[in-house]
């Protein structure tokens, strides 16, 4: 995806489902030109403020499109691009039903090999 000019700006929404032990990410991404970009996305769970995050990887290919990935506990934070790989605009990305707090991405130094 990067032949084309411009990058995608992500919004989205999260939300955890405890009966489903389930947690769910809406994603809309707005491309400057030519459709949506296929994004191959990593998203955090952090478990507890502070903790490291737990990585999930997914294919991000329309405009809008909702992920779930199981989870036993409802996160203290969903973060995307944890990892900082993909060249794009952060845009807002909340709890569903939360205050407009655009989640930010969570940083930290690990000499040894990434929580996948």
């Amino acid at each position: 995806w990067l032949t084309r000019p411009g990058v995608p700006k992500i919004d989205g929404t999260w939300r955890y489902d405890a009966d489903a032990k389930q947690l769910s990410i809406t994603l809309t991404q707005t491309a400057p030109a030519g459709g949506p970009f296929r994004l191959p996305l990593e998203i955090g769970i952090v478990a507890a403020p502070g903790a490291v995050p737990r990585i999930g990887k997914v294919e991000f290919t329309n405009a809008t499109q909702t992920f779930t990935m199981p989870s036993d506990a409802a996160p203290a934070d969903v973060v995307l691009d944890p990892n900082t790989w993909l060249l794009f605009e952060r845009g807002s990305f909340v709890k569903a039903g939360s205050a407009l707090t655009p989640s930010l991405p969570v940083f930290r130094h690990h000499d040894d090999v990434r929580v996948r």
